[in-house]
């Protein structure tokens, strides 16, 4: 469940590992779009992969709780039971639907610093509560969501070699006498 399929990072990784292991594992995959924002090549490219998706249309920001039932029903008629989500508008839904259907089981991928520890208390009971488990992408960002109050975390190798990125060690080069300082 994702709230748009926009050319951001989690919808590209998305899409690219459904293009590299499409859904074949014999579990039904299943990608459902909230909002009616979607890049075209990317959707392309999704559909390509053979997974079953669905576009809800529904504007950015607009709670009307006709989706809640859209999504409710499609869950049923699908036969879904598990529901991961990488955006905390997609997130907000599950957890809705998982309130009224409470066998549901929601999984939420945690993808920065910051955002755990960013949650007011009304969020960090909700989550607490309602989500089954979070995957974080980085020890720090476990350790956050544990602070949070989140009970089932784990993290997870995200494959993005981080060391690539460090700062390097300075070069500290002394100029000999009459070179020019470049």
């Amino acid at each position: 469940l994702m709230a748009g399929l926009g050319l951001g990072g989690a919808e590209i990784l998305f899409v690219n590992r459904m293009q590299v292991d499409p859904p074949d594992s014999g579990l039904a995959n299943h990608c459902i779009v909230l909002n009616n924002v979607l890049h075209p090549q990317l959707y392309a490219r999704l559909k390509q992969t053979g997974m079953a998706a669905s576009l809800f249309n529904k504007l950015p920001g607009d709670g009307n709780p006709a989706y809640l039932a859209r999504l409710l029903d499609y869950l049923k008629r699908q036969g879904i039971r598990l529901v991961h989500t990488h955006d905390e508008g997609a997130l907000h839904w599950a957890l809705a639907a998982k309130a009224l259907r409470p066998g549901l089981k929601v999984v939420h991928t945690v993808h920065n610093t910051g955002l755990a520890p960013a949650w007011n208390p009304l969020r960090k009971a909700l989550y607490g509560r309602l989500l089954d488990y979070a995957v974080a992408i980085s020890d720090a960002v476990a350790q956050e969501c544990h602070a949070a109050g989140l009970r089932k975390v784990r993290a997870i190798y995200n494959g993005i070699p981080v060391a690539a990125f460090g700062v390097p060690a300075r070069v500290h080069r002394v100029p000999s006498a009459g070179a020019p300082l470049r």
